[in-house]
């Protein structure tokens, strides 16, 4: 907890002394954000908003000349580009005998927007590639299973793995606009976790690390891998929608479109349902109901599955507060808990910094393991629109896997460098 005290000293020091000068223009603004905010065109998006925070610059001219070249490629070209290197460090306490208590890694992005139909309307079509390099950083594990090897049910750090170079995205993303019904999809090499089980708050990015407000334990979406969805918003206010889609089960960024048939490949198919008090809220306020199923794969040994959650969050206090709930139930065994319930929030306290708090029980689906409380609190220090900090601690009540311990603690640092 010291450590945490430490970390988050220049934050609380450094936040009163803040001067922002706000982008020249926003005509390089995506204008169609297809996924939640920790999809390609959504971090693009914030990367733009986070311009002009001059707490501290280094360099700040040609990082002004540099921001206002893409702004200009973006304008003229339609090719929006950004890219970034994230680092964590996190340290397990009690270490477990025989087990490394601590882990470090290392994710390179570069990734891309390039509107090529209808820019700037609401039938927009777009290539959208992400390409990434996650790697351990002198550690034997990797901060994505450090958790697990620590006697968590769940893993600490979800993407922060270590499988080397790999294509995350390279799709064609396509809205549709029929009178007042929205609708949209997706082809090609997905991420599902863009559109779906999405929750503003859970950026991995630049809010919480752990699986639970992430991806939920009682959902095993997929890695990237080929797949498609379509989604359909019936009117632009206070509107229902839905939205569909399938992706394989074994999809691996390190193998783009797999390279097996696609009638012998295991899928992962889903289903939601929800209501948003507008389109362009569709991400901070909404509620769900999510219904997922997933094939036997036999490859790795996980049997079939289905399940079922409903989830609510909702933008509060002059948009500042984002909480959310979550339930989550599973059948089968693919699924790592037969049942948890989350619950959290966020705070923005503006000139990129962020804030939060999420807390989860859940029942695994292993019936001779315990019942595990997990708790996750971040700071986001927003230090230049080049550079973040974020001191992340986790705490894990009766760990599921480690039953002479009742607590577990894991101490984390991120740090990112938009480039």
């Amino acid at each position: 907890m010291g450590l945490a005290i430490l970390l988050l000293a220049p934050a609380m020091a450094w936040a009163g002394d803040v001067t922002r000068a706000p982008p020249e223009d926003d005509a390089a603004l995506p204008r169609q954000v297809f996924g939640g905010p920790q999809s390609v065109s959504g971090q693009l998006l914030h990367d733009r908003e986070v311009q002009g925070v001059r707490r501290f610059s280094l360099l700040p001219g040609p990082s002004r000349s540099y921001l206002a070249w893409k702004d200009r490629l973006a304008r003229r070209t339609g090719l929006s580009l950004g890219a970034d290197y994230n680092v964590f460090f996190q340290q397990a306490a009690p270490t477990l005998s025989g087990t490394p208590g601590n882990a470090a890694a290392g994710i390179f992005r570069v990734y891309g927007n390039w509107s090529l139909v209808a820019r700037d309307t609401d039938r927009e079509g777009s290539f959208v590639f992400k390409v990434e390099n996650r790697s351990r950083l002198g550690t034997k594990l990797s901060p994505n299973n450090l958790g697990l090897a620590q006697g968590s049910l769940f893993p600490s750090a979800t993407t922060f793995s270590d499988w080397g170079w790999g294509i995350s995205n390279l799709e064609w993303q396509q809205h549709v606009r029929l009178g007042e019904v929205r609708g949209g999809f997706a082809l090609g090499q997905v991420d599902v976790t863009d559109w779906l089980t999405v929750l503003e708050p859970a950026n991995p990015w630049v809010g919480f690390t752990s699986i639970v407000p992430l991806v939920y334990p009682t959902n095993p979406v997929p890695d990237q891998g080929l797949g498609a969805m379509a989604f359909v918003f019936l009117r632009d206010q206070s509107t229902p929608y839905v939205m569909l889609g399938t992706s394989d089960a074994d999809g691996e960024p390190t193998r783009p479109f797999g390279d097996s048939p696609i009638d012998t490949r295991a899928w992962y198919s889903y289903a939601e349902v929800g209501w948003t008090p507008s389109y362009a809220e569709r991400y901070q306020k909404n509620v769900r109901l999510t219904w997922w199923n997933v094939d036997a794969r036999e490859a790795a040994g996980s049997p079939a599955g289905s399940g079922v959650s409903a989830t609510a969050t909702w933008k509060i206090g002059c948009d500042r507060w984002s909480p959310f709930l979550h339930a989550g139930h599973s059948f089968g065994g693919a699924a790592l808990a037969r049942t948890s319930v989350s619950v959290g929030s966020t705070y923005a306290l503006g000139q990129g910094d962020l804030a939060g708090l999420a807390l989860a029980w859940a029942r695994p689906t292993d019936d001779e393991l315990r019942n595990q409380v997990s708790m996750e609190v971040f700071y986001n220090f927003q230090v230049s629109e080049h550079l973040h900090v974020t001191p992340d601690i986790q705490l894990v009540l009766h760990p599921s896997r480690r039953p002479a311990e009742e607590v577990l603690c894991l101490l984390g640092l991120r740090i990112q460098l938009d480039l």
